[in-house]
């Protein structure tokens, strides 16, 4: 709890409690209590606190020395274009997958098709042989 109360301090920097309060969106009163404290907040409140921060929920809570902050709105095309190569490589290689499943089939179908061949061919031989 000790962690999480420094962090908000930190977070909160020249703000009175009152002004970080409402950039938070919760009322004065209730993040007082948080950072003195008295009360924990709920999952919830902890999530919306960390969205609000752009900060996570391990780092407000002592999990990560990191405040793994999101990216910033100028990093957000770069991380949509990577998204974007990697869906694009998985398609490619789903539809390659599903080539060599087919190429697999294909050939099974053809060496069955080659031992009947032979066993008909074998049969017919014998069958000459014997006339």
């Amino acid at each position: 709890m000790a962690t999480f109360i420094e962090r908000l301090k930190g977070l909160r920097g020249g703000l009175n409690q009152a002004e970080f309060a409402r950039k938070l969106g919760l009322p004065p009163n209730s993040y007082n209590r948080y950072e003195s404290g008295a009360r924990v907040p709920d999952i919830d409140v902890l999530s919306h606190m960390a969205q609000r921060l752009g900060v996570s929920t391990d780092y407000l809570l002592g999990l990560d020395s990191q405040s793994g902050t999101r990216p910033s709105a100028s990093d957000i095309p770069a991380v949509d274009r990577q998204a974007q190569a990697l869906a694009n490589q998985s398609e490619t290689l789903v539809n390659q997958s599903k080539t060599l499943v087919n190429q697999s089939e294909s050939l099974t179908v053809l060496a069955r098709s080659l031992e009947i061949a032979i066993r008909k061919g074998t049969k017919t031989a014998k069958n000459r042989g014997a006339v």
